[in-house]
């Protein structure tokens, strides 16, 4: 792993960890969640993504996994116009985007690890609400190879490296707090 991307776990390592015991996210690697559980942490998490998504689209960075997101929670039932999160931090560039496409394309990476519970205790599979969780689409390897060769690039230079260390950081807290909001 390069020091660019070690550098930006650690400036937002504490609340990562944090975040893995949040009420919302807890549940998931539980053998009773519930349905409900899952669907409230999908509305939530579309709540975060979905403005960074447009602000990251803004910048010129490629897509996410958002209409994933959708997908699920439409197969789930969920809201057609979830609630947004109005406070995020500035995105003003492309390094505070690389960031902040670190931060949603990573936590891919996180839902793997919930997704097999999920699959096994409420019989979901990527085409019934679990296909944001279970990152099985082809292009996922390839997109995360490309943004850690992009983030190894652009964050070379010690200014650009600090900012978004800043950012993300500072984007992590703001999903701790919009999950406390939305668990609320």
């Amino acid at each position: 792993m390069s020091a660019a991307r070690k550098a930006l776990m650690r400036a937002s390592w504490d609340v990562h960890q944090k975040l893995h015991r949040h009420p919302l996210f807890a549940p998931l690697i539980r053998a009773d969640v519930a349905l409900g559980q899952y669907r409230r942490a999908l509305t939530a998490l579309w709540g975060f993504h979905a403005p960074i998504e447009r602000r990251l689209s803004e910048l010129g960075l490629p897509g996410g996994r958002l209409a994933l997101l959708r997908a699920d929670l439409k197969a789930l039932g969920g809201d057609d116009a979830p609630p947004e999160y109005a406070a995020l931090p500035p995105l003003t560039d492309q390094t505070d985007g690389l960031a902040a496409r670190w931060m949603l394309d990573g936590s891919a990476r996180g839902g793997q690890t919930m997704a097999p519970n999920l699959r096994r205790q409420l019989h979901l599979d990527e085409t019934t609400g679990l296909a944001f969780f279970a990152a099985t689409e082809p292009e996922a390897a390839a997109n995360w190879e490309i943004l850690c060769r992009q983030l190894d690039n652009t964050l070379e230079c010690d200014e650009y490296l600090s900012q978004a260390c800043r950012t993300a950081a500072a984007l992590f807290s703001s999903l701790e707090l919009w999950l406390d909001e939305a668990a609320a």
